[in-house]
């Protein structure tokens, strides 16, 4: 996980920048940004700085790359309102210096008329966007066709929850004749004014705790109040899938599971979309202060996953697992594809690195694609498995496909490979003692030259047979092997056979022991360990995470 960074030491860099002279102030600072956004790629008010440093001294070719890392990845106004003033003062038709031609001047036009509709793509539906449309209504003033768009933006901003909008509504009223229409948006705007006086609210104080925590774009994570504030854009987004979505001026395509879509123009179908492309915009600005925090992504997969979207729900997790490693995000996408009944593609996607990795992919291959699959990937990790694959490999083949002679030789083989590893040595004999109890008792009770699993073994097993009489000879123990093996055999063929009788058995669920190795994959899930010196952490309760998010 990234280091949390050392603000103060980097404000005390940057605010030493004005007294540089003019060209050792260029030099230092460039290389200072690149220094700090290449770790930090979220910081908006980073990114503004830097433009306005290179737009200083008219670094027009630095400037458009920087625009081409951060605009269309950051979906903020400050950057977008740097981007649209760069694009009016470098393809202004209107200035006097410039001798150009009615083409030039037609090309001119078309270029701002692009940055305008880019902008209003990339933060149209941004609750401080009024000064961006503003500038684009004015400008459509000053073109023959400007009309029929300003139309259009007048019809978008009736519908989106902005700051500061009474003056465009009022010159809306102008464009309407019909006076049924008229009262028709005159109760949507009452509803999206409503909506705003609530989205305020949850926004300021959003505001308040980011500035009291000290949480800034991934940077200043310093207090457990971090949760605080990402359990406040959680509940923007709760409340924004409550909200009657109101449809905007243009119509676009979705996809959905690989294949193109268009929306059905039908008011329930296009209200959908809006709502949709609200909460998208909302989740976007959350993930970026908390990039660095699995769970906003996984918060983010989780809505659309749920709603059956699951190409985008594994776009945000490919996107996550690019801002953060976390095995659990891969987990997660994985479980994407599956469910999308691209079985190969989710298994491919795990790797044979770590523990987790591998139990997942042993577990899904056996629950999705069947014995004899599982049986091929088990084969195809085999020099690879870890000690915990190995107990979840057996477990599969016992509670899943009810074959136990095969789970027998699993265990045998981790054995074999891990002699001396208690996990595995505790696993296999829980087994040995689910099956057959009597079997197994002296075998059990021998030492293992280790404190440890002896008192371990010596709890399990007078805790199973308190009150039963224990195997006397090795006569006894050959006869209990030979009925056990009769029985067993017997029980097997009948449940493959689907004799309903057999059905009664309990077959006892291998539990893997909580394990510092695997809870260290599952540490992911929380904030910077900074967050958590001295609490404890429920290691019972990360294992269930992932449960939790797929069901």
């Amino acid at each position: 996980m990234q280091a949390v960074p050392n603000e103060e030491a980097w404000e005390s860099k940057f605010s030493a920048l004005p007294f540089f002279n003019s060209k050792e102030q260029l030099v230092q600072g460039r290389e200072l940004y690149k220094r700090y956004l290449k770790d930090y790629p979220t910081a908006v008010n980073r990114w503004c700085e830097y433009i306005d440093l290179e737009m200083k001294y008219g670094n027009n070719r630095e400037v458009e790359n920087i625009f081409r890392l951060c605009l269309l990845q950051l979906p903020d106004v400050d950057i977008v309102e740097r981007y649209i003033n760069y694009i009016l003062k470098n393809f202004d038709d209107e200035d006097p210096t410039l001798t150009i031609g009615d083409l030039e001047k037609g090309q001119f036009k078309k270029i701002q008329e692009s940055a305008f509709l880019l902008a209003i793509q990339l933060v149209g539906l941004d609750i401080n966007a009024m000064p961006i449309y503003r500038k684009f209504i004015n400008f459509l003033s000053q073109t023959e066709y400007g009309r029929v768009l300003n139309r259009q933006l007048y019809f978008n901003i009736n519908r989106i929850p902005m700051t500061d909008r009474a003056d465009a509504l009022a010159k809306y009223d102008e464009f309407l004749t019909d006076e049924q229409v008229k009262k028709d948006e005159k109760m949507i705007s009452e509803a999206t004014k409503t909506s705003h006086v609530r989205l305020t609210s949850y926004l300021s104080k959003m505001d308040k705790l980011r500035k009291k925590h000290a949480v800034e774009y991934g940077t200043n994570v310093v207090s457990l109040g971090t949760k605080e504030v990402l359990s406040s854009y959680v509940d923007v987004l709760d409340y924004e899938t409550t909200l009657d979505g109101q449809p905007r001026a243009e119509e676009r395509s979705y996809t959905s599971n690989g294949k193109e879509l268009k929306y059905e123009v039908c008011p329930k179908s296009l209200e959908m979309k809006a709502q949709q492309e609200r909460i998208f915009y909302m989740m976007n600005k959350m993930l970026m202060v908390f990039y660095r925090y699995p769970q906003a992504w996984i918060v983010c997969a989780q809505y659309f996953q749920r709603r059956g979207n699951i190409d985008l729900a594994i776009n945000i997790l490919r996107r996550g697992r690019n801002a953060v490693d976390c095995p659990l995000l891969k987990l997660y996408e994985s479980f994407c594809y599956l469910i999308s009944g691209r079985e190969r593609e989710g298994l491919d996607l795990l790797s044979n690195e770590s523990d987790l990795e591998q139990i997942y992919k042993l577990k899904m291959a056996g629950r999705c694609l069947g014995m004899k699959t599982f049986r091929k990937v088990l084969l195809g990790m085999k020099g690879e498995l870890k000690p915990y694959a190995y107990i979840a490999a057996a477990e599969v083949e016992f509670c899943f496909f009810r074959r136990k002679t095969a789970a027998l030789n699993i265990f045998k083989e981790a054995l074999k490979k891990y002699s001396k590893d208690n996990k595995v040595i505790k696993a296999y004999y829980k087994f040995l003692v689910g099956i057959t109890p009597s079997r197994f008792v002296s075998n059990a009770l021998v030492s293992y030259n280790d404190v440890e699993v002896d008192k371990f073994m010596s709890e399990i097993v007078t805790d199973t047979f308190k009150g039963m009489e224990m195997p006397k000879d090795t006569k006894e123990i050959l006869e209990a092997e030979k009925k056990m093996e009769e029985c067993g055999e017997k029980r097997d063929e009948r449940l493959i056979l689907g004799n309903k009788e057999a059905n009664n058995v309990e077959w006892k669920r291998i539990h893997t022991e909580v394990n510092k190795d695997i809870i260290k994959e599952f540490i992911y899930i929380l904030p910077p360990a900074e967050l958590y010196k001295g609490v404890r952490i429920d290691a019972e309760k990360l294992i269930n995470v992932l449960g939790s998010i797929i069901n």
